[in-house]
């Protein structure tokens, strides 16, 4: 049985666990990447060192690290480091008191 094989249980058939938790991390991946992107838009447009730009600026750096955790999980060794430099990069643009 591969990966994505169904197993039938009570006349229902599923998919395997191994599978279903793949999917469930590239949904979490996927929404990450979504709210990344749109909070990295709103930060455009806000006042730095703002209330909103702050709460944001968590939020985007909490979220990078989301997708690099979720991101070493479905990917290779070369998205992994792809995903560090990115984290890195929003990680130097905020304040080490920003973290707490």
């Amino acid at each position: 049985m591969g990966v994505g094989d169904q197993v039938t249980t009570g006349g229902i058939r599923v998919k395997k666990t191994l599978s279903m938790t793949r999917d469930l991390i590239l949904q979490i991946h996927s929404f990450t990447g979504i709210a990344v992107f749109v909070i990295g838009l709103l930060q455009l447009v806000l006042k730095k060192g703002g209330k909103r730009h702050v709460i944001l600026g968590k939020s985007y750096l909490y979220g990078w690290l989301t997708l690099l955790s979720t991101g070493a999980y479905l990917g290779g060794p070369l998205i992994t480091l792809i995903g560090i430099f990115g984290f890195y990069f929003a990680l130097t643009g905020s304040s080490p008191s920003l973290l707490l």
